[in-house]
């Protein structure tokens, strides 16, 4: 008896050692590539976005987009895919491109049942052809229109690739035998890392290949346009930006989260080390100037820019324009964006409230200085533009307190004739007076019909609630440079009202809806780091609102 219980035992352990567990889609992953993609759960992803839209839209019922996919494939239930297909729907699905080369392609999904698998692709219609084998591992291809996809089922996953080699790298990675990519992703999210200096050198060079012709078929489409010569320079502009981002950009990782409230998407951009760019875009330390301003309802904000990188951009702006700097002013504008903050009302249009820091030893003389040369800065970029006039700069006193004041009408009927577009309406003349006043080391600037913010602050007589209470703002921290809140119906229904009926939705039916998006950026040592996040049943109503709004038809529901 005990020889015979021996004797099974054995025979087990030397079973087991055969047999290894299924691998992660994960594991497929090179040590770099052009394009690395992968969603984790997408069963999950699925239902989470059904429950912002239950939250968010309460008429169209429960599991509205799940009971879409079941619809389309035929089964009952988001898991029965798995029982009629064997691709698993809670499991990873990846995929990366090394280079510009097809073959060069591949990935992977779970596949814990390989019979299902090749069974309902070729139901599906997949023609599979039987190639070479790797080892025990059968290889088989079908066609899609000029490229042939080699395909494969390999310890739980089935492999894709545009190469018999590639399907032969991707099980060594697997296997361990040559390096692959550490590559994680947290549940119900999607994830997308691009190395662009991977090709970043090579598409600047086309771009700047191709940039005479670029130009010639924008100077074509706008001939006889009064904007002509400024949008040819800042055409101009916009190509230098893009050259100079591949060229020193390094690579970019985008992740988006399905939480069960927030939908977050955090992207993180890196540069090349010792460019230009990582040294201009460096963390600076923070000053939040919100905590002094009165809450509002459409958007606010602040940000700590660092000064070189101010002044950098301000002289490529006005080298493209043809303007020549003025010294004194690029150094103004880079000391007060160093720290300051705004928010957006929503009781009259464009109504802001700004705080910034006042550089050194200046005055409300120097501020009138500032804004007489942005005024002339602006007036020269938009010469031949109709519709826009603009008031000199000139003292008033208000309470005792003296205040800088000028103005700005914009007659949009006449900005539409100008450039040439006749799609929207023709909304009234805007008209916007700024106030500036000094407080302390804070230059102040009110845009409203009368300066009734910037008298409370300056004179220190506010008492309401200030955006200090706004839970979302003070969790940001000091540490980032950039935190930016935008209510998206709030802020549409104010471009609706001022731009009219052209818009093409309801602007008045965006007041039932609230979707406030949140936003940081960090400047790191390493690159850069963007976080924004937004309730998913806030966004779900706002867009119910919009598509119902657009028109009849436009979003229909299933109960």
């Amino acid at each position: 008896m005990k020889r015979l219980l021996a004797s099974a035992a054995a025979l087990m352990l030397i079973a087991s050692c055969g047999v290894k567990k299924d691998a992660s889609p994960l594991e497929v992953f090179p040590e770099s590539a052009l394009v690395m993609c992968a969603m984790s759960d997408p069963a999950a992803v699925a239902a989470t976005i059904d429950g912002y839209i239950e939250q968010g839209v309460p008429i169209a019922g429960p599991g509205l987009l799940s009971k879409q996919i079941c619809e389309g494939t035929g089964v009952t239930s988001l898991d029965s895919i798995t029982a009629m297909t064997g691709i698993d729907v809670h499991g990873t699905v990846v995929f990366y491109v090394c280079g510009l080369n097809p073959q060069t392609i591949g990935g992977a999904v779970s596949v814990p049942d390989a019979r299902k698998f090749w069974a309902k692709t070729a139901e599906w219609g997949a023609d599979w052809t039987d190639v070479e084998a790797i080892g025990r591992t059968p290889v088989r291809t079908f066609t899609s229109g000029d490229m042939t996809v080699f395909v494969s089922t390999y310890r739980g996953l089935a492999l894709f690739a545009g190469s018999r080699d590639e399907i032969s790298s991707m099980i060594d990675r697997i296997e361990g035998r040559v390096p692959r990519g550490e590559v994680t992703i947290d549940p119900s999210s999607a994830w997308t890392r691009i190395d662009i200096s991977m090709i970043g050198p090579m598409a600047s060079g086309q771009l700047n290949m191709y940039r005479p012709q670029i130009l010639s078929g924008m100077q074509s489409g706008m001939t006889g346009n009064p904007m002509e010569a400024t949008m040819q320079r800042m055409a101009g502009l916009y190509l230098d930006a893009a050259s100079l981002f591949l060229l020193e950009a390094r690579d970019l990782e985008h992740t988006v989260t399905f939480g069960p409230e927030n939908m977050e998407v955090h992207s993180r951009l890196t540069f090349n080390p010792g460019s230009s760019l990582e040294g201009l875009l460096q963390p600076v330390e923070a000053f939040d100037h919100l905590s002094s301003l009165p809450a509002g309802g459409v958007m606010a904000g602040r940000f700590s820019m660092p000064p070189a990188a101010v002044r950098a951009a301000m002289n490529a702006v006005m080298s493209a324009l043809g303007i020549e700097a003025d010294q004194e002013y690029l150094d103004f504008s880079a000391e007060m964006a160093e720290n300051a903050a705004f928010v957006m009302y929503g009781d009259h249009p464009m109504h802001f409230m700004c705080i910034y820091d006042l550089p050194d030893g200046s005055d409300l003389e120097d501020a009138a200085d500032w804004v007489q040369y942005s005024l002339d800065f602006s007036r020269g970029i938009m010469q031949g533009m109709e519709g826009i006039t603009f008031s000199a700069p000139r003292d008033t006193v208000m309470d005792g307190a003296t205040l800088l004041t000028y103005g700005m009408v914009m007659d949009q009927a006449a900005m539409m004739r100008s450039i040439a577009d006749s799609s929207l309406s023709s909304p009234s003349p805007i008209g916007l007076q700024a106030w500036l006043a000094i407080s302390g080391d804070m230059l102040l600037l009110e845009v409203a019909p009368e300066p009734d913010l910037i008298m409370q602050i300056a004179g220190g007589g506010f008492s309401g609630e200030t955006m200090a209470g706004n839970a979302c703002f003070a969790a940001a921290g000091t540490d980032k440079e950039m935190v930016f809140g935008v209510d998206l119906p709030a802020y549409m229904a104010m471009v609706g009202g001022m731009m009219g009926e052209g818009m093409g939705f309801d602007a008045g039916a965006l007041s039932a809806a609230s979707a406030w998006m949140y936003n940081t950026i960090d400047l790191t040592d390493r690159g850069v780091v963007c976080v924004s996040t937004v309730d998913g049943g806030d966004l779900a109503k706002m867009i119910a609102i919009l598509a119902t709004s657009s028109g009849p038809g436009a979003f229909t529901t299933t109960q």
